[in-house]
């Protein structure tokens, strides 16, 4: 059985001295190779930028990290973004 996972971020600022809202929506289909491909990534991350002690993934990753589970058709992002 498949299911999807969905990331939601919604944020609100200026960009250009005008006001927006840009909402990011990330969705997978959830399965143990995508859990295989992330905790990669992960790791990798954490390797190479040498980090110790507890922390939450978004301390140390963005959205280029997640490029690679793109190529693989793994993730999908949709982006908007709403002038205020």
């Amino acid at each position: 059985m498949q299911e999807t996972a969905y990331l939601l971020v919604s944020t609100k600022g200026t960009d250009q001295n005008k006001l927006i809202q840009k909402n990011s929506l990330l969705y997978v289909f959830s399965d143990y190779g995508m859990t295989v491909y992330f905790t990669t990534v992960v790791a990798q991350k954490i390797f190479n930028l040498q980090l110790s002690g507890v922390r939450y993934p978004f301390e140390f990753m963005n959205m280029s990290d997640l490029q690679s589970l793109k190529i693989k058709n793994k993730l999908t992002v949709s982006e908007e973004v709403i002038e205020l």
